[in-house]
């Protein structure tokens, strides 16, 4: 593992400008929307139901977030270039979850994952069963490995918010001061990044938490521009986290809701910077 994250694989290799993410992955929806025939509402909801599968399962299988968290990074890479009629989302999800449960030292068995997704994408009645088995999820784990080169180590946001929650983060002034009263509301923020895949491409792990502390935030109607001031962030860094805010809210508010209300806010000066 790489001794921090500007020298890891995550860094160096899977963090994307938003331009070059959108051109790589327009490519491969592009062929979805021919090969499937969906709309682009329904193509962005794949990678949600996808997130939301992750999070209920791994809480079935008293997994740690974490494992849901990285589960859904390896979910989001792998995506990026390949399109999803070359592979069907309803295996690869659970395929994720159960890659990441290894490599996050935390194992679950085949067949539990398998089962979670039987039940999470259970069609009407009469529709047609989850048609993958526990031999499916083992063949497609080379699959989705090498579809992501190996890269299996996945800095958490989930640590940086656990260091950022400890030592109280930013200053104290201009509305600073503790944030470990946000911390669940943070928490749940991250577990639903995964529904807005670009976020875990776009921004590091620190960034992502500091976004997510932001966000619990302003819902609580705190202002927390001064808590931001005093992290000591270069202007560039402050204006990430100011768009990472934007990307998280809109997911865990749901259908971009987020967004608008954090802008409400800001207009109304409880907002991030």
């Amino acid at each position: 593992m790489a001794a921090n994250f500007w020298t890891s694989t995550h860094y160096r290799h899977w963090l994307h400008p938003a331009a070059a993410l959108s051109r790589t992955r327009g490519a491969a929806r592009a062929a979805d929307a021919g090969a499937l025939g969906l709309t682009p509402p329904e193509l962005a909801a794949v990678p949600r139901t996808a997130a939301a599968f992750l999070t209920t399962a791994a809480r079935r299988a008293n997994l740690r977030a974490r494992v849901a968290s990285t589960a859904a990074v390896y979910f989001a890479r792998f995506y990026t270039r390949t399109p999803y009629a070359g592979a069907d989302p309803r295996l690869l999800a659970p395929v994720a979850l159960y890659l990441a449960a290894k490599a996050e030292e935390h194992t679950v068995p085949a067949k539990t994952v398998v089962a979670a997704a039987a039940a999470h994408y259970t069609p009407s009645a009469g529709g047609e069963k989850y048609p993958y088995t526990v031999a499916d999820v083992v063949r497609a784990e080379f699959t989705l490995a090498s579809g992501i080169h190996f890269d299996l180590i996945v800095w958490s946001p989930h640590r940086d918010l656990a260091a950022l929650t400890a030592s109280g983060g930013g200053g104290g002034g201009g509305g600073g001061g503790g944030v470990a009263h946000l911390t669940p509301v943070a928490w749940a923020v991250l577990n639903d990044a995964g529904g807005g895949a670009d976020v875990l491409l776009l921004f590091p792990p620190f960034v992502l938490a500091a976004a997510a502390l932001v966000v619990a935030g302003c819902l609580a109607g705190r202002d927390m521009r001064g808590w931001v001031g005093g992290l000591g962030l270069a202007d560039a860094q402050g204006g990430e986290v100011a768009e990472a805010a934007e990307r998280l809210a809109a997911v865990y508010v749901g259908g971009g809701g987020g967004g608008g209300t954090l802008r409400r806010r800001r207009q109304g000066g409880s907002s991030p910077p």
